[in-house]
Parts: structure tokens; C-alpha cells; sequence
């Protein structure tokens, strides 16, 4: 155990030996206690009993009492005093005071919050390992003179000598502690981040740490002579036993004792203790000679030492474990476990179990202050299931993305496309996916994947997946029948027959994905099905590509191919044709165009590597990229001077930098399974994040609140703990639809489906139940409200809206194109609005080109190729024209009058000024994190904006040197506004305003000098009363409709 301390912690362990000296009772300086630290197994009382020891501080941290409690006296004493907030004893601790627990006020108060041991461990240490084969005085040694045993011992047994028995023994240690040295270069990392991120503090660490070479020096021989101690007692040992076992047995005792000594230091007294950045100022100073000379002294003395000491005691150390572990299911050995630095910790086979943690999944909220909410419960996983976390990548929702985007980790340059939309039942979509560093294969041929081109990859013991990223997710398929989840990606679950079907489970879009039953390891996608059973069919031709898509209604999708590749994509349905997709490519056979009619015309270029080096639209947008020479996006820009970004990756120290084109560092730090752990943003605000199994677990923001998350066995959330100990609780059936919604005010809404899937009942806190009923095809028919008014819904043949009709009998009806685009509208007095659209393009962000309405009125709405709106012209024929630059920016508005407003923005696409006709401007001003600081209006009046370290706005300064302020709750919400003065000569406060919010966060009362306001709700949120110093205001609400 060490003797450090840190500014907050306080880590000291009282050997036996003389307790303080007795202080004031607690009693009589109660009132003055603010802090307290805590020991157990620190004080022998005078029956020789474990005790738990407690001292008392006060505001200036001075000991001003202190007290001794057996286990029953210190619960007792728990009790009585809760404003000290002392841990509540758990088994251990009372059972057996050996557990070492170390504690004091400020662990306890921040249990919940980003106190962990390392990143590794997930929850706030509780307790130091006990040893299990030395009493617990050894563990750090009070320094005595020898007894004349022990001298008698040294004289007789001089002899240095390691057998081949003890060499061997050397070669079992280093392969033990393979995992310890790889935690080792772990903490050495965080160290030299924590020395860069406090360079001061980390050139501190350098001058301390190169004065204990001093001690260290001092260590050298100590340790030394106590390997030659060791060594030669257990070499000389069994000599001796041939004579006499007393003797032997004298032998082997002697090294137990010297063993148990090791780690010691005689020179700690003049060592300095260093903090974790200082340590690593010292850890970057060990590339120095002298340095270099140090650790490996220290290291190769001690290795051979503790590696003869272990050798000679394990088979002691192991029938200590048997004995006094007790056999219960916590000590059965599992497999090991990913952490959330990717490190893999393995179960123990020595007889230290580590430390004890206490979880923090589910911290416990705060019921005085918070609403009971009721938790959510955790779907069963089948035991059949096999799980593994194999595969090459991570999916798209654990990334960080920056500029255009590229991830942060691994420096992909990331370019997702839509390219078609067809809507319906089950929707027909095709999205392309580009990653630089990847190298998957679809129908738009090398580097480039799509959710048509999903397959799997069967192997004799597993199943490769390639989803519509064109990630890779391995499955475990050790048998024929397979029922197996990655957890990568947990939402996938891939069910059936090697020697048949197979098929996964998408339970995030509510889809099932087939694959086709191959003779050869390679499946490909042959249907795809949503829960009520409308399937889109894949068809392929005899040179195995993608020949056309199928849906149940007929619609129909080819596809058609030139040299093995992929130019252009059709549909057909109801004897309409419309060419959806054209494609080019270079000589290198990579997609350099792709012209969808739904979505974007682009031009892509590559190098030989396939790494796309710049992409362009029709108008004024292009962007090129840097890399290097392992696909890594280094820099970005454009002739437009937008996302001119820069990218820099440290592989060793694992922190990657983005350096925005407004000059802003944005440092991100990742672990082993290239998941970001810590973020800085320009400010030095910091976000730290902790994984398991490739999920966040918690965020902790910059101000130390920390957001909890659980998740069901699929991978979707099932519990939010809010800093504030509200929580928010979610739960599905299985296949991933919510069926309850627990609000963070223990509000719990209900959710029912058919076996079909379809969404039958909603049931409201209040118990009112809306009721919906399907036709076969999962068509809405009726929807029914809780005071039984009925809205009815008809279909055609292809399973479009045609009519409505509310509750009234009134309804109205609807005419679609084939693409789902709404042709005619007619309302309940039979009024009829029409709609006709550009040819050229079908862009899902609208194509309207012409709109009639019921009176005869038209309205022209004009496109340029990029499918943005460049003039709509109203029923008097006044235009309004709209001009663009780069990136879509949108650079001016032309009045029908002819006067102009234009638009400009910074170098990440922010708007930053406005010139309006007279050419005054009104610009915005931000900081290095993206925040506005300033605007000035077209007056030139000035305001300037202050914010938290959470990006809360906390005041504005407006021109007459005036201010308002304002404080949040934890839970957000603003609890008080109030008015300053703050010309340089005076800084008052005029007025305040303070708010108060009931259980559900709604404002039930704002209060100033002059008036109190307060509102009244009734169940369903709705104002029902205002009062305003004591006048009443009061509203009433039409049940059934909700109207006022």
C-alpha cells in the first residue's frame, strides 16, 4: 500500500503500533466537521480487534477529533449522523475488516460522477484487494530492527545460487505478467497525455524524478541484497533438509520473510511522490542515458527477485486461496472481459482478487428530490445465443466525424450518398458508402458498399457479415444451426441453418435480411422483409450480378451492366419507366459519376490506392484531400476556402488532433478498440466517455455530471441516468419495437403491437388508450381516440393514400405518382389543389414545379441542376430569386422589387454577416469552440454573450452596459434570471427573478421584487390557470381534441 497523497484523496494506512494521540470527542465539534477520511484495519485496539478509525477535519482540513468503532458501533454511528454521508458496510466490511477500505467525503460525495481507478475499471473502487497469502501489516512494512532469530538466519545462510528450477521460474513470470506490462504501457500513456495536456506540471515531474534517482540509487542495492537473501536460502534449503527438515523448514521460513519485505524502500523518506501528469514529465525524461540506466536497474533486480519469491510461494499462496475464499458462485472463473479501454482483463489465478468495485450502472436517484421512477427492465437474451466482438470495423453511430466528415480515429474519409427513395410499405432505398480505409465491394464496383450488395462469408467455425456500410462483423457458427450476435453491432442477430438459410435480423430498422442457399462460403441478399411480411425480392443473372428488385406490388427496379459494371439503374410499375441512376468510371474501374434523378449529380476521383483525392458537384462545390501513406485524410480544401481542415494522428499516445479551417484544435483521445474516450474542445472543455462491449456506458461532461446508459441485449438503450438522478427507461419486444416509455418523471406510456408488428394501442399515464387498426398488408385503416372518434384511411392497389375522413364524416382525398409525390389534393368542400413537377430531377427535398390552386391561381417554383430552389414566382407573378455558392450556401435573396439580401459565413459554413439593401451588415462573432460571442445589428449596437462550460448562454451584455444573468438546475433548466449594472463604475444587481418547477420540470412559479406569476396544469400538461399576484387566469380544454 502506498503513502501517497493526492490534493483531494487521501491514501495512508496505519500499521500496528502507537494510535494518535486522543482529540476532542466528536460531539463536542460536530458543528465544525466538513470533512472526514476513513480506515479500516488501521488501529489495534487493546484486545487486539480490528477497528474502524475515523478522523474529523474542519474547514482549514485540521484534525479536530477522531474516533474507534467496531463494525455494529460504526453503523450505529452511520445512523446518527447522515450530514456526514459515510458509506453504508457491505458484507465484506463487516465480516472481515482485512478489506483495507480506504474512504473520505469528497470519494463518497463524487461516487457517481468520473472517479474511477483507471479507465479499465467501471466504478468507483470501494476497497483494496486484501492479500490472501501474508497478514496485511506486510503490505507496507513498518521498518524493525531483526529479532536474533532473524540475525542467527542471516549469518547462517550467505549462499547466492539460482538452480534451473528458479531460471525456468524467471521465463513463467514474464509470461504471467504479459497483461501487467501491457497495463503497464496503458498507464504510462495516460501519464505522458496527462504531462502534454499540464506542461508545467509534467516539467515538475521531470526535476522530482530526476532527483529520486537518489533513492533509487539507494533501492538498487537494497533490493539486490534482498534477491541474494532469497535466492540463496531456498537454493541451500533442500541441501539442508537431506540433514535436518528443522532446518530446511528454518530456510524456507527466512525467504517467506525477506519476500514479504519486498517492494519496500529504505529511502522513501526522501522521495518525491509525483502526480499522474508529473509522472508523466518523469515517464518522457526515462529516454535520457540516465534514465534509461534507472529503470532498467530497478527493473531487471526486481523481476529476478519477485520472480524466485513467487515461484517459491505459489504453491503456498494457492492452498491459502482454497482455504480462505469461500466457494461461492462469485468465484468460478469466467471468461475474460473487454474493458472500456479495450484492455482484456483475465480472472485470477492468484490469491488477490483485486480491488472491489462498486458499480455504477445504476446510480441510485435522489427520491427526496426526484419522482420514483420505475426502472425499465432488461430484455432476456436466449441462451443459445453465441456472442463475440470479432470484426474490422465500428459501426457509424460510435464514431467521432469531423469537417467533411472524416473519423477522427481512424481517418476515414466518409462519403454516404442516397441515391434512391421509393416510398411505400417497405420503402425501396439504395444508399453508396465510401471509407477510404476500407475496401468492400457492391454494385458500384471497388471501395464503394450499399445495402444491396449485403452477403455473408461462411467459414467452419464462424460467419463473416458485410452490412450496408461495407463493415465486416464476424459470428460465432461453431454448429449447423446458428443463433449468434456481434457485439460491435448488437442489433444484428444471425439466425438459421449453415446447411440451408440463414438470415439476420436488423432490430433497428425493423427488417429482416435473407441470404441465398449457396453451395460455395458466399450468400447473397435474396429478400428483404419487414415485420408484417411485404418483401422486396432480388433477382440475379447467370454472371452472378444483381439483375432486378422486385416488391410485392410490383414495382420493379433493374439494373443494367456494361464490362461487369454497373451504368444505369430503371424502375418500372404501372407501364411508367423512369431511369433512375447513371453511372461512369475511371480506367481504374472506380465510380467517377453517379447521376441520380432522386438525389445528386457528383463527379469522384481517386488515386491508384482507390483513396478519393477530390469530389465535385454541377455548380461551384469541390473538395480535395490529402492523405497519407495509410489512407488517412491529413488535409482537406477547396478553392472556395471552406473545409480547408487539418487532421493529425499520434499512433502512440493514441490522441488524434482536428484543426478546423477557423484555426480551432480539437483533440480526441481513443483506446485500443479505436473508441474516443476523452475529447477537448478549443475551450479546454474536456467530455470523458467510458465503453463495455463497444457501448457507451457513461459521458461525463466538463463540469463533472455524469450520464449513465444500459442496453438491452440488441444493442437499444434501456436505461438514461441524468446527472440531476432523474432517468429515462425504455423497453421493446423482440423485435426492437418500444413497447413502454418511462419518462424521466416516472410518466409511463404503453405501447401494444400485433403479431404482425403493427402498433394496436398507446396508453397514456393517465390511462387513456388510442386504438389503431391494419389491413393485411399493414395498411392504417383506423385510428381511434379514447373518447372513440374515429379517423378511417383508404388505399389503392398499390397501397397509397387515396382518402381520409375524420371523425366528422368529412374527408379528403389524395392522388400519388408512382414515386409517392402528391399529385392532387382535394379537401372536404371538394376544393381541388394540384401539383405538377420539374421532369428533370425527382429530389426528395422537393420538385414542385408548378402548383394550381382551387381558385385558378398558379405558383412556379424554378430549380438550377444542383435541385435547389433558385425562384418561385406567387399568383401575381412576383418572383423572389434565390442565388448559391459553394456547399449549397446560400449567398443572396432578389426582392420581386429588386433590392437584395446577401449572406456570408466563415470557413466551416457558418453564417457570419448579413448585408441588407442599404448595405448595412449584421455580423456574428464566434469563439474557437463555434459559440456566438457578438453580434452587432445594422445599428451597430453590440451585444456580446457569455456561457458555462457546458455551453449554456449564463449572460448578455447589451449596449447600455446593462446585463442578464442566469443560473441552471442540474437537471437544465433556468432557476433564476437576474438584471446587473456593469459600466466600470458600478456592478450591481437591479433585480432577480427566480423559478421553481414541480417534479415534471414544468414552471409552476417565477418570483421578483414585483410580482409572482404561477401556473397550474392539469394531468395531461396542460395550463388550466395563471396567476398573477393572486389574479386567476383560467383555461379550459376540449377533452377530445385538445384545444383550447
Amino acid at each position: 500500500m502506498s503513502n501517497n497523497q493526492t490534493e483531494h484523496d487521501v491514501m495512508v494506512v496505519l500499521g500496528a503500533g502507537e494510535p494518535p494521540q486522543p482529540r476532542l470527542p466528536f460531539e463536542q465539534v460536530k458543528d465544525k466537521v466538513t470533512h472526514w477520511d476513513l480506515y479500516s484495519n488501521a488501529v489495534l485496539d487493546a484486545s487486539n480487534e480490528h477497528v474502524f478509525y475515523i478522523q474529523f477535519l474542519n474547514n482549514t482540513e485540521e484534525t479536530i477529533a477522531e474516533g474507534h468503532y467496531s463494525p455494529e458501533e460504526y453503523a450505529a454511528f452511520r445512523q446518527q449522523n447522515p450530514q456526514l454521508n459515510l458509506p453504508e458496510l457491505n458484507g465484506d466490511e463487516q465480516g472481515d475488516p482485512d478489506s483495507g477500505f480506504i474512504s473520505n467525503r469528497e470519494q463518497e460525495t463524487a461516487k457517481n460522477t468520473n472517479i474511477t481507478a483507471n479507465g479499465n475499471t467501471q466504478g468507483v473502487i470501494t476497497h483494496q484487494a486484501k492479500p490472501s497469502s501474508a497478514p496485511v501489516e506486510n503490505a507496507n512494512t513498518i521498518v524493525k530492527t531483526e529479532n536474533p532469530a532473524e540475525k542467527k538466519m542471516a549469518e547462517r545462510h550467505s549462499l547466492s545460487l539460482f538452480s534451473k528450477k528458479e531460471a525456468a521460474a524467471i521465463s513463467e513470470w514474464v509470461d504471467e505478467q504479459a497483461q501487467e506490462i501491457l497495463n503497464d504501457v496503458s498507464q504510462m500513456r495516460r501519464q505522458v497525455n496527462a504531462a502534454i495536456d499540464s506542461p508545467i506540471e509534467g516539467a515538475s515531474g521531470a526535476i522530482k524524478g530526476f532527483w529520486n534517482i537518489v533513492p533509487d540509487v539507494i533501492d538498487l542495492g537494497y533490493l539486490l541484497a534482498q534477491g541474494i537473501e532469497i535466492g540463496g536460502s531456498k537454493a541451500l534449503a533442500p541441501v539442508l533438509g537431506l540433514f535436518s527438515d528443522e532446518l530446511e523448514n528454518d530456510l524456507n521460513e527466512h525467504a517467506e520473510l525477506v519476500k514479504g519485505q519486498l517492494g519496500y524502500s529504505i529511502a522513501d523518506p526522501i522521495r518525491f511522490n509525483l502526480s499522474e501528469a508529473e509522472q508523466g514529465g518523469d515517464l518522457i525524461t526515462a529516454i535520457t542515458p540516465v534514465g534509461m540506466m534507472k529503470s532498467a536497474g530497478r527493473k531487471i533486480v526486481k523481476e529476478v527477485t519477485e520472480s524466485a519469491a513467487k515461484q517459491a510461494t505459489k504453491k503456498n499462496a494457492v492452498s491459502n486461496t482454497i482455504k480462505n475464499e469461500p466457494q461461492s458462485p462469485s468465484n468460478v472463473v469466467k471468461p475474460a472481459d473487454k474493458s472500456s479501454s479495450g484492455t482484456v482483463t483475465t480472472p485470477a489465478t492468484q490469491p488477490s482478487s483485486g480491488g472491489t468495485v462498486k458499480s455504477i450502472d445504476k446510480p441510485n436517484p435522489d427520491t427526496g428530490k426526484t419522482p420514483d421512477t420505475p426502472p425499465a427492465k432488461i430484455k432476456d437474451e436466449s441462451p443459445d445465443t453465441k456472442k463475440t466482438d470479432k470484426g474490422e470495423n465500428n459501426p457509424n453511430s460510435t464514431k467521432n466525424t469531423c469537417g467533411d466528415p472524416v473519423d477522427i480515429v481512424k481517418g476515414d474519409l466518409i462519403q454516404a450518398w442516397p441515391v434512391i427513395n421509393i416510398p411505400g410499405l417497405l420503402p425501396i432505398e439504395l444508399t453508396r458508402t465510401y471509407y477510404s480505409t476500407q475496401s468492400p465491394r457492391g454494385i458500384f464496383g471497388q471501395k464503394w458498399a450499399d445495402n444491396w450488395s449485403m452477403s455473408l462469408q461462411i467459414h467452419d467455425e464462424t460467419i463473416d457479415f458485410q452490412d450496408s456500410e461495407g463493415s465486416i462483423y464476424t459470428f460465432t457458427a461453431s454448429s449447423d444451426e446458428v443463433r449468434s450476435r456481434n457485439l460491435r453491432a448488437p442489433h444484428y442477430l444471425l439466425l438459421g441453418h449453415k446447411q440451408s438459410t440463414l438470415q439476420i435480423q436488423d432490430n433497428r430498422q425493423q427488417r429482416i435480411y435473407h441470404f441465398e442457399l449457396s453451395p460455395t462460403s458466399h450468400r447473397r441478399l435474396t429478400k428483404i422483409t419487414n415485420l408484417q411480411g411485404v418483401a422486396l425480392r432480388f433477382h440475379y443473372n447467370d454472371e452472378q450480378q444483381l439483375d432486378y428488385l422486385l416488391r410485392d406490388d410490383s414495382f420493379l427496379i433493374r439494373l443494367h451492366y456494361q464490362h461487369h459494371q454497373l451504368t444505369h439503374i430503371d424502375y418500372e410499375h404501372a407501364q411508367q419507366s423512369q431511369r433512375l441512376v447513371s453511372c461512369q468510371y475511371d480506367h481504374h474501374g472506380y465510380l467517377s459519376e453517379c447521376d441520380a434523378f432522386q438525389q445528386n449529380h457528383l463527379w469522384h476521383t481517386y488515386t491508384a490506392q482507390g483513396w478519393m483525392t477530390s469530389w465535385r458537384d454541377t455548380d461551384q462545390t469541390a473538395l480535395s484531400i490529402d492523405y497519407d501513406n495509410q489512407g488517412r485524410v491529413i488535409q482537406t480544401h477547396s478553392d472556395s476556402g471552406y473545409w480547408c481542415d487539418r487532421f493529425f494522428y499520434d499512433d502512440t499516445l493514441l490522441i488524434n488532433t482536428y484543426v478546423d479551417g477557423e484555426g480551432g484544435h480539437f483533440r480526441y483521445y481513443y483506446n485500443e478498440d479505436q473508441l474516443i474516450v476523452r475529447t477537448l474542445d478549443p475551450l479546454g472543455r474536456e467530455t470523458r466517455t467510458q465503453w463495455r462491449d463497444f457501448q457507451k456506458i457513461s459521458e461525463t461532461n466538463d463540469m463533472g455530471e455524469t450520464t449513465h446508459y444500459t442496453y438491452h441485449p440488441d444493442g437499444l438503450i434501456a436505461q438514461i441516468y441524468l446527472p440531476d438522478n432523474r432517468k429515462v427507461g425504455y423497453e421493446y419486444n423482440e423485435n426492437g419495437q418500444l413497447t413502454r416509455y418511462i419518462a424521466p418523471t416516472g410518466d409511463v406510456w404503453q405501447l401494444d403491437y400485433d403479431v404482425r408488428g403493427n402498433l394496436t394501442t398507446v396508453t397514456t399515464p393517465q390511462g387513456l388508450v388510442q386504438t389503431y387498426e391494419y389491413s393485411q398488408h399493414g395498411e392504417l385503416l383506423k385510428s381511434i381516440a379514447p373518447n372513440g372518434a374515429q379517423w378511417q384511411y383508404q388505399y389503392n392497389a398499390a397501397h397509397q393514400l387515396i382518402k381520409s375522413t375524420n371523425p366528422y364524416q368529412q374527408s379528403t382525398e389524395y392522388q400519388f405518382d408512382e414515386l409517392g409525390r402528391l399529385q392532387a389534393y382535394t379537401d372536404a368542400l371538394k376544393h381541388t389543389t394540384q401539383y405538377r413537377y420539374d421532369p428533370n430531377h425527382a429530389g426528395v427535398n422537393g420538385s414542385v414545379s408548378n402548383i394550381l390552386l382551387p381558385d385558378g391561381v398558379q405558383q412556379q417554383i424554378e430549380y438550377d441542376s444542383e435541385r435547389r430552389v433558385v425562384a418561385v414566382t406567387d399568383g401575381e407573378a412576383r418572383t423572389t430569386r434565390y442565388r448559391y455558392g459553394p456547399f449549397d450556401l446560400l449567398t443572396s435573396m432578389i426582392r420581386p422589387d429588386g433590392t437584395a439580401i446577401h449572406f456570408e459565413y466563415d470557413a466551416l459554413t457558418r453564417l457570419k454577416k448579413v448585408i441588407n439593401a442599404l448595405g448595412e451588415t449584421y455580423t456574428y462573432e464566434r469563439d474557437a469552440a463555434g459559440q456566438i460571442i457578438r453580434e452587432t445589428d445594422f445599428a451597430g449596437r453590440v451585444l456580446e454573450y457569455r456561457y458555462d462550460r457546458l455551453g449554456r448562454r449564463i449572460a448578455t451584455r447589451y449596449p447600455d452596459k446593462h446585463e442578464l444573468r442566469w443560473r441552471y438546475a442540474p437537471s437544465g433548466v433556468v432557476i433564476e434570471q437576474s438584471e446587473w449594472l456593469d459600466d466600470g463604475l458600478n456592478h450591481q444587481c437591479l433585480s432577480t427573478t427566480n423559478y421553481e418547477y414541480d417534479t415534471h420540470l414544468r414552471l409552476i412559479k417565477a418570483t421578483n421584487p414585483d410580482s409572482v406569476v404561477e401556473f397550474e396544469y392539469d394531468a395531461h400538461s396542460q395550463l388550466t390557470c395563471e396567476r398573477i399576484n393572486g389574479r386567476e387566469v383560467h383555461h379550459q380544454w376540449d377533452e377530445a381534441t385538445r384545444a383550447l
